[in-house]
Order: structure tokens, then sequence, then C-alpha cells
């Protein structure tokens, strides 16, 4: 008799990015929450995507952000064929409602599709850098709708290291891997925030998010 190797489908996904966190920083700095995923789950060391410009936004490129985020959202390299915009991940969750919640205002072009989407940074540069907005919004969710799918877009690291390395006069200047930079600072906030949310999933009990 044959075994088959398909796993079920989840009741939930949750794609929770952490942006501009390098490869294997979680070997590089204590990030206790990422690494507690490591022994459950599948880590890739590579992940070939296309580098992170910003082109404007026109008829050839519809997105108004990065590269990497309708490569990812859309699976495919060739980001402006006809129809791409209603063929990403969120459209392949038809039974329950789907959110996107991120505390940057920069991701609109990719939520089409999303039955709920929601900017927590309400237009403000500081919470770029509250991460907690959008994981205390997701737990609102998760508890009020139940969505099938949710994108979680934690802003602060990627953020961060463009303050760590252009912030003049300190001693983290031009050096993300200073151990008083940002960067690696808000990398380790957002590792808790993770630990806290698969915690309260796994308990089906969500306290405070940690700031």
């Amino acid at each position: 008799m044959k075994t088959s190797l398909a796993q079920p489908r989840p009741n939930r996904t949750i794609l929770f990015i952490i942006d501009g966190m390098v490869s294997n920083l979680h070997e590089k700095i204590e990030m206790p929450g990422f690494s507690s995923l490591l022994k459950e789950g599948t880590l890739f060391k590579e992940v070939y995507l296309p580098l992170a410009a910003h082109p404007d936004s026109s008829a050839a490129y519809p997105w108004g952000c990065s590269l990497p985020n309708p490569v990812l959202m859309t699976g495919t390299v060739f980001i402006g064929q006809p129809g791409i915009t209603e063929n990403m991940i969120q459209h392949s969750f038809t039974k329950r409602p789907t959110a996107f919640v991120a505390n940057v205002w920069s991701y609109a072009a990719v939520s089409k599709g999303f039955t709920m989407y929601a900017d927590c940074s309400n237009g403000e540069f500081a919470n770029v850098f509250k991460d907690e907005l959008s994981v205390e919004k997701a737990k609102e969710l998760i508890l009020e709708h139940d969505p099938e799918f949710i994108r979680l877009h934690c802003q602060g690291p990627g953020s961060a290291g463009h303050r760590s390395y252009r912030e003049e006069g300190k001693p983290y200047t031009h050096n993300i891997w200073h151990p008083a930079s940002p960067y690696l600072q808000q990398n380790q906030k957002v590792d808790s925030l993770l630990y806290h949310l698969c915690n309260g999933l796994k308990k089906k009990n969500f306290g405070k998010a940690p700031c």
C-alpha cells in the first residue's frame, strides 16, 4: 500500500514577515522565538529573490512597493503579466476571511484580494518601529473573524537597519552589527512578539503583546 506524503491543510496559515531580517540572524543574536519554531518546522538557508528595488509605479509595474513583495505574493518573477493581481496567495483561500496587517503604508498594492487590510501606522513614521501594533491587530482579527490566512508584516527591523546604517554620530553608524544598533534590538523585539503570538495560538489565550 502506498503511503501519501501529502499533509492535511492547516486550519490557519500565518505568513509572519520580519522585514529586513538577514539570513542566519538567529545564529548571531539570541532569537528564542524564531529558534523554537525551527524545532517544529523547516529552514530554507537560501531563497532566491530579486533585489529590494523600489521602482516607480507605472502601467508596467502596478505595485507601488519593492520587488520582493509582489514576487512573494504571486509566486513568480513575471509580475507584469495580465491578470497577475487577481492570482496571488490570498486568492487561494476561499473558505474563511483573509487578513493583511502591517505597521507601514507601503504594501497596499499587494493587499488586493484580502478580506481585511489594516495599516496600523496611521501614516505616522514613529509607528513603523511599533511592531506590537501589527501583532495586537492580528490577534484581534483572529479572535473576531477567525481568518484562514494572515499576512502579518513587521516593518520595524528593516527600517531600523536603515537607521542603524545611516544615523550619524552613533557607535553603530554604518554598522548594523554593533551591539547597540537599533537593527539588532528591533529584531529581538519582533522575535519576542513572534514567541508571544505562537504561545497564544497554542494555548488559545492571548495576553497583551510585549512592547
